[in-house]
């Protein structure tokens, strides 16, 4: 999630009264975001999922990730039919709904057991991006701090929350204070390279779903024959299961 996702996500929760905001510390939110991607990957391959879900998942991949940082309920997910303040686009409505379902039919599979969360994100991001070296934890760091600069350069198409300036304000600068603690303690899960046994590498689902990211030739039986092979993957198929019958 980007900079500008996380701060539209702030002021969508207080305009969309539709979409209930959760509290979160900022450990999980790679898992959460990852879930999100991997599940919009996947649907595509979902010949029972709802064609408008998959159609807004895989046409507003940012809006789907907005809905990581909220929890909804299985039975009403979708959002209420009159437009709201922040998200007018009926289709980009729907996405960070289905966003928030991943988010917590994922977050259903792994709140069965304790579980580092920090140590979660560290696992997934390290799959997804492996490093081809060593680092240590200051290079980690510089890493994280570049790509989050780079996504500054989007706040200047950020509308504030006016109805309430001083309190947007105070609320962006904790979640920028925040935010820079969590790269610290993510850079340091990094460089210890310490997995999590919520998560496998070669878990089919996971695997399928990077296939999909890489533009490889996949195909609906694909996603038939992957079983999965941790908690990772079952959530994967729990949230997948979630928005596509939902």
């Amino acid at each position: 999630m980007t900079r500008r996702e996380a701060l539209q996500l702030a002021a969508a929760a207080l305009a969309a009264p539709s979409f209930a905001a959760q509290k979160a510390p900022w450990s999980g939110y790679v898992t959460s975001a990852f879930a999100v991607d991997d599940v919009r990957r996947l649907i595509v391959l979902d010949p029972k999922a709802d064609a408008a879900v998959r159609t807004a998942l895989t046409t507003h991949p940012a809006a789907a990730k907005l809905g990581c940082a909220l929890t909804t309920t299985a039975s009403n997910w979708r959002p209420k039919p009159e437009a709201d303040a922040a998200l007018t686009d009926p289709v980009e409505q729907l996405a960070v709904a289905a966003g928030a379902m991943v988010n917590s039919a994922a977050l259903e599979i792994l709140g069965k057991q304790s579980y580092d969360a920090l140590a979660l994100d560290a696992a997934l991001l390290s799959a997804r991006h492996p490093s081809p070296a060593k680092l240590t934890r200051t290079e980690y760091l510089e890493f994280l701090k570049a790509v989050d600069i780079r996504c500054q350069i989007e706040l200047h198409t950020l509308d504030p929350e006016e109805s309430d300036i001083h309190a947007w304000l105070a609320g962006t600068a904790r979640w920028y204070r925040d935010g820079q603690n969590y790269l610290g303690e993510l850079a340091a899960a990094l460089a210890a390279g310490a997995g999590s046994p919520l998560f496998d590498a070669s878990d089919p689902l996971f695997r399928l779903s990077e296939r999909v990211r890489r533009a490889e030739p996949v195909t609906k039986a694909d996603l038939q024959a992957a079983k999965p092979s941790s908690a990772y993957g079952r959530a994967l198929r729990h949230a997948l299961d979630q928005v596509s019958t939902g």
